[in-house]
């Protein structure tokens, strides 16, 4: 989890350096690399019949199209503002889980999402910025592509979770 909160700061990184499309393509062949050593090392696949091939082939295309709104999101807009935007999937992901597969939501689960949250804002507010002023206009950009990540991966998560 440690890396995980540092993953859009090297993602911005590598958009600011090669482009999103390039950094995108070598972050997802890193991935692919170390998900095949595992997979011939374990050598445990999944069943692969036809219709779960389809739904492979159709959370790829989610997956595919998340991601590129993501580090598209990173390359035009502000990491302190897109990130925490795309990061609350989390929290989408929850309430669908909910809604939709009866997910319990306990006292510690609740307390959780509400700091997840707390955490969004905290890292996005830059108290500098608010004395300063803002340009409004500077910060809108990259959020419609963040909007479309928060509800690409909302609903993609819990789904793909009920999947495997």
């Amino acid at each position: 989890m440690f890396g995980y909160g540092f993953a859009d700061f090297f993602a911005k990184k590598a958009v600011d350096r090669i482009g999103n499309l390039k950094a995108l393509i070598y972050s997802q062949l890193f991935a692919g690399v170390l998900t095949a050593i595992y997979f011939f090392r374990d050598a445990s696949f999944p069943d692969l019949k036809p219709s779960n091939i389809l739904i492979i082939v159709a959370f790829g295309f989610f997956n595919t199209v998340g991601y590129l709104a993501l580090y598209r999101a990173f390359q035009i807009g502000k990491l302190s503002v897109v990130s925490p935007i795309s990061s609350t999937f989390v929290v989408l992901a929850a309430v669908i889980s909910f809604l939709f597969f009866g997910e319990i939501f306990s006292q510690t689960k609740i307390i959780a999402l509400v700091l997840v949250v707390v955490g969004i804002v905290f890292t996005s507010v830059n108290l500098r910025e608010l004395r300063n002023g803002i340009d409004i206009s500077d910060l809108s950009k990259g959020v419609p592509e963040a909007l479309l990540v928060f509800l690409i991966f909302g609903f993609y998560v819990p789904f793909w979770d009920r999947f495997i």
